[in-house]
């Protein structure tokens, strides 16, 4: 489970379980992501930053607040996607792994 922020950083965290767009005006600040959501939510939220973090990982956890402050200076250009690797392990592999992006012959 991830620590509650500071207050100075307590944001608002939607969750879209379908991956759907979400208006800008309507747009949270951080997103939860799962396996199931990550594709979608990626390709239909615009400019996202995505934090692959665990709650054993110390580097994650001081990385937060730091994270949810970007995205709440560029709220409505940018959505702060968070995936945790212990529970969504699919994921944090395929970005993990080089993808062959050449044309096929």
């Amino acid at each position: 489970m991830q620590p509650a922020p500071d207050d100075e950083f307590n944001l608002s965290v939607g969750v879209d379980p379908a991956g759907g767009v979400v208006a800008p005006s309507e747009q949270p600040l951080v997103l939860e992501l799962s396996d199931d959501s990550f594709d979608s939510a990626v390709m239909n939220n615009g400019l996202m930053l995505v934090d692959f973090w665990a709650p054993w990982c110390s580097p994650c956890i001081a990385l937060t607040p730091l994270l949810e402050e970007i995205a709440r200076d560029n709220a409505g250009k940018v959505v702060l996607g968070k995936l945790n690797i212990d529970e969504n392990p699919c994921d944090a592999l395929e970005v993990r792994r080089p993808r062959d992006n050449s044309p096929s012959s």
